[in-house]
């Protein structure tokens, strides 16, 4: 991490070869230590250093560990705030965990009931109807198109959430698959651990 002092003194010492100068920031999301991500790229633990300022994002994790719990309740959350009451939260903190990471509570809400559902159908293959609770072919239809589920498809939770559409947060997505996916022997995500 870059002090003050040290700013200044590298500001002083671009000054004085006659550049411009410069401040670059560098903000570095770190979802586990194994797996930091600088710029869009992965970087190693052992490059963290020289005035790079690693961030963790506990709203991310919180999100993370939110849909997580939210996969293995036993029956299908169709509001907000059932998701809250199951998970021991009010529905003001949810929304808000949400919206600190710039996502809305219900596309959060969409991931977690189709993720349930994929898991519930690869374990128990039930029909759709029988894993998420809707009133309508058309609610369950748009819920499995957002959730990325072919139709007639018995899709394993990790395969959906790579064609899901309800979020695009790449690190939040990497962190569910953390936490919902133990590694194979050869390195593949295996069967989910839930």
């Amino acid at each position: 991490m870059t002090t003050w002092y040290g700013l200044r003194a590298g500001l002083a010492m671009q000054r004085r070869a006659g550049l411009t100068p410069t401040i670059v920031v560098r903000i570095v999301i770190i979802v586990s230590p194994e797996r930091a991500v600088m710029d869009g790229r992965p970087v190693q633990p052992a490059r963290l250093s020289g005035g790079v300022m690693a961030v963790r994002s506990y709203a991310m994790e919180r999100v993370a560990h939110l849909i997580v719990r939210g996969m293995d309740l036993s029956e299908d959350p169709r509001t907000v705030a059932k998701w809250a009451r199951a998970t021991f939260m009010s529905e003001t903190q949810l929304r808000s965990s949400c919206r600190l990471t710039d996502l809305k509570a219900r596309d959060v809400l969409g991931l977690v009931r189709v993720l349930r559902a994929c898991r519930i159908r690869f374990e128990t293959d039930c029909r759709w109807q029988d894993a998420i609770d809707v009133l309508e072919e058309r609610t369950l239809a748009k819920l499995l198109r957002r959730g990325g589920v072919e139709a007639g498809a018995t899709p394993t939770p990790q395969q959906c959430l790579m064609r899901q559409s309800f979020v695009r947060e790449g690190a939040l997505l990497g962190r569910v698959q953390q936490l919902t996916c133990s590694e194979g022997a050869n390195g593949q995500a295996s069967v989910p651990v839930l």
